[in-house]
């Protein structure tokens, strides 16, 4: 489960990150119906277990995705990929995914998320949650988003006559990458984690308690969570003021009333 801290107004919110078009099928028998094993990735006919180690791209999620786009180009027919994820513990049982292909075009950022959402799936053992968090400053993202970039296709929209001639001005400003992502982004899901909401009355008790007990080691890792909530938070604004000046719409869920932003001053 890939998981989103993002600071609000409550204290911290959390949201489960994945496919909106994700098809999670029936637990199947490992030899029974599909022939592919466990943390498998099928393209039409051909899967990775027949090329590579299971355990490739494991760490090299844009890797995973090249692989991904290159053997869709070899399967003109393939519309989808089919992931399955680790056995069910003491069973030879699965789950199995029907994922949408990665966005032809290469993109960086694309590429790293779509790949690491895609690893996260097959390496999942089902039935046992384990949370790995997304650090939108870790992958980059600020060094693509950030208060000049965003000024400047300010100015390329204002000077466009129309929304064909915007987007052509973005190709040739080069500026067409953060389009890429934010259309990415788009097509993902961002669901509220059940009990998944730190109020800051917790988190100051938390920390407290900690401090209290010279217990060093926790202490650090409630701040590292605090402080990578609050960074998203400012890397989330920044797209979601890129969002409006492309759509003119917010971003994912804020429409969908399930996030409360954290106010700004």
């Amino acid at each position: 489960m890939i998981v989103l801290p993002l600071a609000s107004e409550k204290g911290i919110s959390t949201f489960e990150v994945g496919f909106q078009a994700e098809d999670k099928r029936a637990e199947i028998l490992q030899a029974d119906k599909i022939q592919l094993p466990a943390s498998d990735i099928a393209i039409g006919r051909d899967h990775l277990s027949q090329m590579l180690s299971l355990e490739s791209y494991k760490d090299k999620p844009e890797e995973l995705t090249k692989w991904i786009r290159k053997n869709a180009a070899y399967n003109p027919r393939a519309r989808v990929i089919y992931v399955t994820t680790g056995n069910y513990e003491n069973t030879d049982f699965y789950d199995v995914y029907k994922l949408p292909l990665p966005p032809e075009k290469p993109n960086i950022l694309v590429d790293f998320l779509y790949g690491f959402l895609v690893n996260d799936l097959r390496f999942t053992i089902p039935n046992k949650e384990k949370g790995k968090e997304l650090s939108f400053s870790r992958i980059g993202l600020n060094s693509m988003i950030n208060e000049e970039t965003i000024n400047e296709i300010s100015k390329i929209k204002e000077a466009s006559i129309n929304k064909q001639d915007f987007f052509y001005r973005l190709e040739q400003s080069n500026y067409e990458d953060r389009l890429e992502l934010l259309d990415f982004l788009n097509t993902l899901s961002f669901t509220p984690i059940e009990h998944g909401t730190f109020e800051t009355s917790l988190m100051q008790k938390l920390k407290e308690g900690f401090q209290a007990i010279h217990d060093g080691k926790w202490l650090k890792s409630i701040q590292k969570f605090e402080n990578m909530a609050e960074d998203n938070f400012e890397q989330y604004m920044a797209l979601n003021t890129l969002n409006h000046i492309f759509y003119e719409k917010s971003l994912w869920f804020e429409d969908q009333k399930i996030y409360q932003k954290k106010s700004v001053a």
